[in-house]
């Protein structure tokens, strides 16, 4: 900039960097007096440092992992981060919500909106009722903000719920075995097949 009386004043400078980092200005200047061209002698600020920025990325710190149909899921936890990645560590009224991002036939329910807590989303609460053949994604959002998709999970079979015929008997006889057994299926409420459902 060209000084003015003798003096710049730098209005409209920002900055972008690392929370935590001593940073310091430089100033460097000539002075041209219409004949030749002078290096003044510069001048530096004092240190300082930066504090986040607005909220405007949510990173996933902890996934979540996949649980018995129709239980609690491994707990999820998120940082809120400014847009070039700095931590937001004051925050405390920012609420987060979950949803299925991937996997079909999925159900999310439990403590789907969470609020956070000095920076920090966690979600301890989130309930999946879906099928043991698909592979799930979660993804999280606060108003124009999003996370990124989770990694992918399975979940097991839930607790016994239905019982489904699935081979009627036949070759009925009187006296006889039947030639054609019938077998049931055990199955949670979401129609997966329970594995290790024993008894009578």
């Amino acid at each position: 900039r060209t000084a003015l009386g003798g003096q710049v004043a730098f209005d409209g400078l920002r900055m972008k960097g690392q929370v935590g980092v001593d940073y310091t200005l430089s100033f460097a200047a000539t002075f041209n007096d219409g004949v030749s061209t002078t290096a003044l002698i510069g001048d530096s600020s004092s240190s300082f440092q930066l504090t986040p920025g607005r909220f405007r990325q949510l990173d996933i710190v902890t996934q979540p992992t996949g649980s018995a149909n129709g239980t609690a899921l491994g707990t999820t936890v998120l940082q809120m981060k400014d847009a070039f990645g700095n931590p937001i560590l004051n925050d405390s009224n920012t609420d987060v919500t979950a949803s299925i991002f991937a996997g079909t036939d999925g159900e999310l329910t439990g403590t789907r909106t969470v609020r956070s807590s000095n920076g920090v989303v966690t979600f301890s609460n989130l309930v999946l009722g879906g099928l043991t053949s698909q592979t799930y994604e979660l993804r999280f959002a606060s108003n124009d903000v999003l996370s990124p998709a989770t990694t992918g999970f399975q979940i097991t079979s839930g607790a016994p719920s239905n019982i489904t015929l699935v081979t009627p008997a036949a070759g009925a006889l009187a006296g006889k075995v039947f030639t054609t057994a019938p077998v049931v299926r055990v199955t949670d409420f979401k129609g997966n097949i329970v594995n290790n459902a024993n008894g009578t």
